[in-house]
């Protein structure tokens, strides 16, 4: 630490992608993000890749205020969730470098008082596993609870994400 002299780091917010990447290759920039499916299918063999675990767990999550029917029921929310091919989102978002979610603590951040990766032992707790026809079946029987024929749902995502723009066209 003491041999260790620094100013200050210049930090620069540029939301559209295309920009960021064209200031980096003008030596603008010392690093940058790959954000979009088509930088990180370009970029994912270059020399100049360095991939870097940045211990964040990107989610998304259903309104439960109680205004939306369905819902309130949990077996439609359990089959909205088993319905969610979490592999698949990452894979498509992230060219296959990024791992699925299994839960909101993200890989690496934390050991278990054994040493284990906190994030697999609470993935083991869940259990959770993409499945289409189970989703299916609790979702037919939720919807026959709260009587309903049919379920319209809206999904939002923030816009200055290319990550969650990514993943709403996934």
């Amino acid at each position: 630490a003491k041999a260790v002299k620094n100013k200050g780091v210049d930090f620069q917010v540029i939301t559209d992608p295309t920009a960021t990447l064209a200031t980096y290759k003008k030596d603008q920039l010392d690093s940058v993000s790959l954000t979009t499916p088509e930088q990180i299918k370009k970029y994912k063999s270059s020399k100049d890749l360095k991939i870097y675990n940045s211990s964040e767990t990107l989610y998304m999550e259903y309104n439960q205020t109680g205004k939306v029917k369905g819902l309130t029921n949990a077996k439609i929310r359990e089959a909205l969730n088993l319905a969610t091919d979490r592999k698949t989102i990452a894979n498509s978002v992230s060219e296959g470098l990024d791992s699925a979610a299994t839960g909101i603590t993200p890989a690496g951040l934390a050991k278990t008082a054994t040493g284990g990766d906190f994030a697999k032992a609470a993935a083991k707790a869940t259990a959770y596993a993409y499945n289409i026809k189970k989703a299916k079946k609790l979702f037919a029987e939720g919807m026959k609870e709260v009587g309903l024929k049919k379920l319209t749902l809206t999904i939002e995502g923030s816009s200055d994400s290319t990550v969650t723009k990514s993943t709403l066209d996934t």
